[in-house]
């Protein structure tokens, strides 16, 4: 039995995804089996199982990231279970790390590591970042983990819950948010994978995060009704204020279609939950702009 099952959801994921299993085929820790889930791709993914005999390939219908990756922890059998999107790359020592990290945390849930980006061909774009989510309420109001960085333990799992499909972008961060709230979560502080961005990422579908966020929010209001604390309440406004932040992005998205209904529908939601943030940036954003043409009329 495999100490670390790894899943991929794929879908017509291009060369990214041999990329993203040859970061796994290089783990210093041997012991896995990867299962990549092929979630209705019009192209061939069978050359995967050819790269190692520890991968096999599962083939499902369209039914989204959420649905894939259950579909892979459901048909898994390690200890514990690390993701890894098509499209992203682990470094070697990855799972090493924080199977060290488990070992000397034996109460903890969920262990995650600092995440560097890079474009669509590799190059880095930004440096290596890690935030800090011990609990429920600091990772409320600042988002979640990373996704490709996260290790769970299976019974984690078990007491948390799958993946909900209902939320197709938030996904990560609701699942995050129920294991916090039983387990603690740790973190290595060494920076353990390559996020890339290549304009198709899911973080940028503003107009569905927001709601989904919202949709989140609400239930972590509802029970910091039922157990008030000055720290739960602080998460929630956060995660208002989040909310509010990922509408102004939507609404600038709109604006820049000239897309009026839509950015009007966007900045309405934007000022209704964070009214001094979207407030300063409207104020900014003509400024912003102006400079933005002055550069391009001086060079």
């Amino acid at each position: 039995m495999p100490g670390v099952s790894v899943i991929i959801p794929a879908y017509n994921s291009g060369h990214y995804l041999d990329e993203a299993v040859q970061s796994v085929i290089a783990q210093t820790f041997a012991d896995w089996e990867c299962i990549v889930v092929d979630d209705g791709s019009t192209e061939d993914l069978s050359r995967v199982e050819k790269m190692d005999p520890r991968i096999r390939l599962i083939r499902q219908p369209n039914r989204g990231t959420s649905a894939a990756r259950n579909m892979g922890i459901l048909n898994s059998v390690g200890e514990f279970i690390a993701f890894l999107d098509h499209d992203d790359i682990w470094f070697p020592r990855k799972l090493e790390r924080q199977l060290a990290a488990f070992a000397e945390h034996p109460e903890a849930g969920l262990c995650h590591a600092a995440v560097e980006g890079i474009d669509a061909d590799g190059n880095v774009v930004s440096p290596p970042v890690i935030g800090n989510f011990p609990r429920w309420e600091e990772m409320l109001g600042n988002g979640a983990p990373q996704l490709s960085t996260t290790m769970i333990r299976r019974e984690t799992i078990a007491a948390a819950g799958l993946f909900d499909p209902l939320y197709p972008v938030v996904q990560d961060m609701d699942l995050f948010l129920r294991i916090a709230r039983i387990f603690p979560i740790i973190s290595v502080p060494s920076c353990e994978l390559q996020y890339r961005w290549h304009g198709n990422n899911t973080s940028a579908r503003h107009p569905t995060m927001y709601l989904e966020t919202a949709s989140v929010v609400m239930k972590y209001a509802a029970l910091a009704r039922r157990q008030p604390s000055p720290a739960a309440w602080r998460a929630v406004r956060a995660g208002w204020r989040m909310a509010g932040g990922q509408a102004y992005e939507a609404s600038r998205g709109a604006l820049r279609r000239r897309e009026i209904a839509p950015f009007l529908r966007h900045i309405f939601f934007a000022v209704r939950c964070a009214p001094a943030q979207t407030t300063i940036a409207l104020m900014k954003y003509p400024f912003q702009r102006a400079r933005r043409f002055a550069r391009g009329v001086w060079r």
